[in-house]
């Protein structure tokens, strides 16, 4: 199987970026209020292989428009859709009911609460794309439809559940996690009934997720996340030439530390999934098992305290099936 590793000898890759939000905001007397706003992330994409001809391309990497509101009483709602990368999905799309001190709780497609670099918004990201172990394509469940509750506790430990409905790609190269309402839903999709919860504490007090250290007290972070998925045997095709997944559970240990102009997040994932059909050895899989550990460290540097940032990170995945570790190495530079 092909590595992922960065060889410099070989390509040279240029990568820029143009990120920008907007919105705007509607309010009445009665505090009901309407948001319409988009993010917008353009990217320009330029490769001069050792061999072969170069390339260059200008993409949407995010373009993501969304609505907003609420008629009052402890509750909003929010749709957000995705048509950038030459395709359209649906993003966000729940209904938050915030009457309690303790938490918040969303119905519809939301969040659920595994991978610290999943749950990092994309606009607070150091760096354009997110490492492997934010990646829905290798087990971390991204959004999905169902019901989800988050919290914090004694100013120092946050909190969240997530009951939902997923579904998973077939493919033996990945462990596609996809929503279940997706606009790109296809029938051959295995759904199964997903439970997820995480906690993190926060001993110097609760830091946000946003990567990136704008001045203030030093904090940190640890967090621990685990989820269980279970194929719900209501969605299979025998006839089909792929394999569906039977099961997967994950495990997330991460932590971030912010202070002095310094940002730094690591993450370690261990994802466990098995097939339902036995005997099969390819892609991910030997013997219809496979276990996929990957870790990811991204830090930065604020050279003008909020203005300019250098960042760099260091990712790395295997697998039972893998002949080698896939690694990757990014360097970048943000100004705000």
């Amino acid at each position: 199987m092909k590595t992922r590793s960065l060889l410099f000898s070989s390509l040279i890759i240029l990568v820029l970026s143009f990120s920008a939000v907007a919105a705007v905001k509607y309010e009445d007397s009665e505090g009901r209020w309407l948001k319409i706003g988009a993010r917008v992330q353009l990217q320009y994409h330029e490769m001069n292989p050792s061999s072969g001809p170069s390339t260059d391309e200008i993409i949407f990497r995010r373009l993501r428009p969304y609505i907003q509101g609420s008629g009052g009483d402890n509750w909003h709602t929010k749709i957000q859709w995705d048509m950038g990368n030459s395709t359209t999905d649906l993003r966000e799309a729940y209904f938050a009911h915030t009457a309690w001190d303790w938490g918040t709780l969303y119905i519809g497609n939301y969040y659920t609460p595994f991978s610290r670099e999943s749950l990092t918004s994309s606009k607070r990201q150091q760096l354009v794309e997110r490492s492997i172990v934010g990646s829905h394509n290798y087990g971390v469940p991204d959004l999905q439809a169902g019901l989800h509750v988050q919290g914090a506790t004694l100013d120092t430990i946050t909190w969240a559940v997530s009951l939902a409905k997923a579904s998973v790609d077939p493919d033996n190269s990945r462990v596609d996690f996809d929503s279940a309402v997706s606009l790109n839903s296809e029938d051959d999709w295995s759904e199964g009934d997903l439970i997820c919860g995480r906690v993190d504490y926060h001993p110097l007090g609760i830091i946000p997720l946003a990567q990136g250290n704008f001045g203030g007290a030093l904090k940190c972070t640890i967090g621990v996340a685990g989820y269980t998925w279970q194929n719900d045997g209501d969605n299979l095709d025998a006839a089909r030439d792929k394999e569906d997944l039977d099961s997967a559970t994950g495990l997330e240990v991460s932590g971030g530390l912010r202070g002095g102009g310094f940002s730094i997040d690591v993450e370690y994932g261990s994802i466990t999934a098995e097939l339902m059909e036995s005997a099969i050895t390819d892609g991910l899989y030997e013997d219809s098992e496979t276990t996929i550990e990957h870790y990811a460290v991204e830090g930065g540097y604020m050279i003008l305290p909020e203005r300019v940032e250098l960042v760099a990170g260091y990712d790395s995945q295997d697998a039972d099936g893998y002949e080698t570790e896939w690694t990757s190495t990014s360097i970048g530079a943000n100004y705000f």
